[in-house]
């Protein structure tokens, strides 16, 4: 589905703020958060590799992405990642603003 996924927009900026989990006593707690500014080929990439990571579906390992309209549309903003065996997981949002010119 996100394969051929491509963000090309001018006049955009793309903030990604990443949470990572561990589970510890069967439930997963926040253990670092990271906010990064990002390009357009990060953005783009990083939604392309969504059904990459899905193939690892069969060691309890998952991805998706979840749609937000957007300053530029309707766009997937979050993707959540778990790891096989489901020790780890990634919550990255991106938030996508206009630019002031």
């Amino acid at each position: 589905m996100w394969r051929n996924f491509k963000f090309n927009k001018k006049g955009f900026s793309i903030t990604m703020t990443k949470e990572t989990y561990h589970m510890v006593d069967e439930e997963y707690q926040l253990t670092d958060t990271e906010t990064i500014s990002v390009s357009n080929e990060f953005y783009t990439n990083y939604i392309a590799s969504v059904d990459f990571f899905n193939n690892f579906f069969d060691y309890g390992a998952y991805c998706k992405a979840k749609m937000t309209k957007t300053a530029a549309g309707v766009l997937p903003t979050t993707v959540i990642t778990v790891s096989p065996g489901m020790d780890t997981k990634i919550v990255a949002r991106f938030e996508i603003r206009r630019e002031i010119a």
